[in-house]
């Protein structure tokens, strides 16, 4: 653990260079405030090195409230974001390479990022992003369904049969 009063725990991971331990990553816990007997709210931190080097740095943080942040530098993602939108943030490291998020699947699936509000039906997919790598087509959906279709050379509102406006 450390030495600070609002650092809980501490994993650390070390490699043995043949003369000394040396620094390669560390789960951590660290307080919000000063722990009390009815308050102990604190974030889980997941520290790493860079290559060459022996510092640790903050990578990723789960905070008390369950929200995620991703980062390669700078200061915690989620102060910087949106209120509306911190429940996942992920943060470049500032160095003009911008930051991403890739969607991986093979040439016959699909690759989907829904926005559900409910488990049955299409709540789990009340809105959508979805490409089809089989078909090579990306759709936008709203309220259940299809709103926005991109083919090969086309495009359907409305509708997933380009050349269709509306369906009709």
């Amino acid at each position: 653990g450390g030495t600070d009063a609002d650092e809980g725990i501490a994993i650390k991971f070390q490699g043995y260079d043949g003369s000394n331990f040396r620094n390669m990553a560390q789960i951590s816990v660290l307080a919000n405030d000063a722990v009390g007997s009815s308050d102990s709210d604190g974030n889980i931190i997941f520290s790493t090195t860079t290559s060459g080097g022996t510092a640790l740095s903050e990578k990723m943080r789960i905070t008390e409230s369950g929200k995620v942040s991703i980062y390669s530098g700078g200061n915690n993602a989620s102060t910087a974001a949106n209120a509306y939108a911190d429940n996942l943030v992920i943060r470049g490291s500032n160095d003009g390479d911008g930051s991403g998020i890739t969607i991986f699947s093979e040439t016959d699936e699909f690759g989907t990022l829904y926005f559900g509000d409910g488990g049955t039906g299409n709540q789990a997919y009340r809105g959508y992003v979805q490409y089809s790598h089989a078909a090579d087509t990306l759709q936008l959906g709203a309220a259940g369904g299809t709103k926005l279709f991109i083919g090969s050379g086309s495009v359907g509102f409305g509708t997933t049969e380009p050349g269709l406006v509306n369906g009709t």
